[in-house]
C-alpha cells in the first residue's frame, strides 16, 4: 500500500518517494491541445491541486530533469504526439504562495525572495563573462532584498531574456498563487498599491515578448481591479464557472473511491461526500483534495481541515464588510438550503457592499459555495458539505455577524 502524500510535496517527490499520486497529468495534454503559447490563468480554492498540477508541468517541461522516470504508468505518456514538448524548455518557476500582504514593504520583500529563487535555479548565467549588467545588478540586490521597485518589475522579464539567449529557445513560465497576499490583506490601499505592482510585474513578464513559449497562472480569483491581465493577447482563463478543465482540479467521485479502496476503507465514501464533497467546478462535481488527503492521513476522522488551507482572512473581511441583506440570506444556507443570485466571473474586492453579487460571487471562488446554474444567468447556490458549515458558521460568529430571521 503506498502512502498518502504530505501536504506540500511536490509532483517529483511524490513520484520519487511513491507516494499516493491522483493522476492529472492529462491537464498537459489538455493545455498542449488548446494551444502551446497561451498565457493560461487557472483560478481555484486553496487546497484544491495548484501548486501539485504547477509542479508537474515543471517536471514534464523543464529542460533540466532530462531522463527523468517520474510519468511512468501515468496517463500523458498514452499520447507520444505530446512527446517532443518533454523536458524540452527551460522553465522560471515563480512561486508566490508564501510572499505575505503588509505591510506594502513587506509585500515587495516577499516578492524578492520570490525572484531570487528563481534566480538562483538558473545561477549558471552568472557565470559567463558577458552576463548583462542589469540582469548582474537585479542578481546582487535581490541577495542583499535592496532591489528597487522598478528593477524588480523588470526582473523575471530580464531572466527570461537571458535564459532564452542562453539555451536558443523560449522559456515556460509558470506562476503560483499569483494573488495570495491580495487576497489576505483588509486595507483597500494596500490591495490597490498590490495590485498595480502585479499588473506591472506580469505584464512586464509575459506581454508582447517573443521569448515566453507559454506561461501557466494560478490564483483563487482572477481580480477585476487595476486588470491586471489586462492587453494579454493570448490570455486564456479557466474559473470555477469553466466547463474545460474542469475535472484537472480536485478529485473526482472515482478518483476517491479509489483512494479509500486503496487504503481500505471503501465503506466511508458517504461519510466523505457528506463532508468532503459537493463542489462544481464546470460540469464536473468535485472533492476538497487536501481535506480528504487530511481524512486519510488521520485515520478518517472528520474535522474541519480546510481551515489549515483556506482563506479565512479574506472571507472573514468579506464577511464583515458586506450589507446586512446579502448576510440575511445566508441563514437559509446555513439550515440546508438554497438561494439563486447572478455571479460575475471577474472579482473586484471593492464591490463588497456595493454590488449584492460580489460577496456571493468571491464566496463561490474562494470555495464556501456551490454554484451550480439555474438558468441563462443565475446560479442556484448552496453550502457544499459539513466542513464548510462548520467554517462558515465559525466565521460568522468571530465576525459578530450572525444573520438573523
Amino acid at each position: 500500500m503506498k502512502q498518502m502524500g504530505i501536504r506540500d510535496m511536490t509532483f517529483a517527490q511524490l513520484r520519487e518517494m511513491d507516494r499516493y499520486y491522483v493522476d492529472k497529468t492529462l491537464l498537459i495534454a489538455d493545455i498542449l491541445r488548446t494551444g502551446d503559447s497561451n498565457v493560461y490563468l487557472f483560478t481555484r480554492p486553496p487546497g484544491f491541486g495548484k501548486s501539485t498540477n504547477l509542479t508537474m508541468l515543471d517536471a514534464f517541461f523543464n529542460m533540466e530533469y532530462t531522463g527523468n522516470t517520474w510519468f511512468e504508468g501515468l496517463r500523458i505518456l498514452d499520447h507520444p504526439e505530446f512527446d517532443g514538448y518533454r523536458n524540452a524548455y527551460p522553465v522560471i518557476d515563480l512561486n508566490l504562495k508564501d510572499v505575505q500582504a503588509e505591510p506594502y514593504d513587506g509585500f515587495l520583500d516577499g516578492i524578492r525572495s520570490a525572484v531570487l529563487r528563481c534566480y538562483r535555479n538558473h545561477d549558471y548565467l552568472f557565470e559567463q563573462k558577458d552576463v548583462a549588467e542589469e540582469l548582474s545588478y537585479i542578481s546582487d540586490t535581490l541577495t542583499t532584498r535592496t532591489t528597487p521597485e522598478t528593477p524588480l518589475i523588470e526582473s523575471i522579464r530580464l531572466l527570461i531574456s537571458a535564459l532564452a539567449r542562453y539555451h536558443g529557445r523560449r522559456v515556460v513560465v509558470l506562476v503560483n498563487e499569483y494573488d495570495n497576499a491580495v487576497a489576505s490583506t483588509s486595507d483597500r490601499d494596500s490591495r490597490g498599491r498590490m495590485l498595480a505592482f502585479l499588473r506591472d510585474f506580469l505584464g512586464s513578464a509575459l506581454k508582447d515578448t517573443g521569448d515566453v513559449q507559454m506561461a501557466c497562472i494560478t490564483g483563487m480569483t482572477r481580480i477585476a481591479e487595476e486588470s491586471v491581465f489586462s492587453g494579454f493577447n493570448n490570455v486564456c482563463v479557466y474559473d470555477v464557472f469553466s466547463e474545460e478543465f474542469s475535472d484537472r482540479f480536485g478529485f473526482t467521485e472515482t478518483e476517491v473511491k479509489e483512494i479509500l479502496n486503496h487504503f481500505g476503507h471503501p465503506e466511508k465514501m458517504a461519510e466523505a461526500k457528506e463532508w468532503y464533497g459537493g463542489y462544481r467546478f464546470g460540469n464536473a462535481d468535485v472533492y476538497n483534495p487536501f481535506s480528504i488527503m487530511m481524512y486519510v492521513l488521520n485515520d478518517f476522522e472528520t474535522d474541519r481541515y480546510w481551515k489549515i488551507a483556506g482563506p479565512d482572512v479574506a472571507i472573514e473581511q468579506l464577511l464583515d464588510t458586506g450589507d446586512d441583506r446579502n448576510l440575511e440570506q445566508i441563514l437559509p444556507l446555513m439550515n440546508g438550503g438554497e438561494i439563486s443570485s447572478k455571479l460575475k466571473a471577474t472579482s473586484s474586492f471593492s464591490d463588497i457592499g456595493r454590488d449584492r453579487n460580489a460577496l456571493y460571487s468571491i464566496m463561490t471562488a474562494s470555495g464556501y459555495l456551490r454554484a451550480v446554474p439555474c438558468d441563462d444567468d443565475t446560479f442556484c447556490l448552496s453550502i457544499p458539505n459539513m466542513e464548510i458549515e462548520g467554517l462558515l458558521d465559525e466565521l460568522l460568529n468571530g465576525t459578530n455577524r450572525i444573520p438573523t430571521a
